[in-house]
């Protein structure tokens, strides 16, 4: 079964996802925490994979600059957002999307968020959509 079919088997069976805390009171010796950061590494890459652009462009956004704040995202999708969603269906997210997007991603573990400032909690995931680079500047 690939990692996309578990994890959607897995939000089907309508479990939680598990905490950090509680990951890590599973175990850290050597093949058990490997084999966990491996298991963690598919399922955001699945998660990832099974988010549509607007979410995978933001999570692009937020991988490329490192850390970014939600002040500079806001400004950068004001900068680019009409050339970004040229020819797409709909128009750039308002900043209360993207609050929402944010919240999603976190719900992912695609990123983690202290003080509005964000990061990708694995920047070696990199988002594709459809096969199209979304890969973006970071933001000045």
């Amino acid at each position: 079964m690939s990692p996309a079919s578990l994890v959607m088997a897995y939000r089907r069976s309508g479990m939680q996802p598990m905490s950090r805390p509680r990951l890590a009171a599973i175990g850290s010796s050597g093949p058990i925490e490997a084999g966990r950061a491996r298991a963690e590494h598919a399922i955001r890459e699945a998660n990832l994979r099974s988010l549509p652009f607007r979410y995978q462009f933001l999570y692009a956004v937020i991988r490329n600059a490192g850390e970014i704040s939600s002040g500079a995202i806001y400004e950068h999708y004001d900068a680019v957002g009409d050339r970004v969603w040229r020819g797409r269906s709909g128009t750039p997210p308002s900043r209360r999307t993207i609050r929402d997007h944010l919240r999603k991603l976190r719900e992912y573990d695609l990123i983690e968020s202290a003080d509005s400032v964000h990061r990708a909690v694995d920047p070696s995931l990199e988002p594709t959509h459809d096969g199209i680079d979304i890969a973006v500047d970071a933001p000045q």
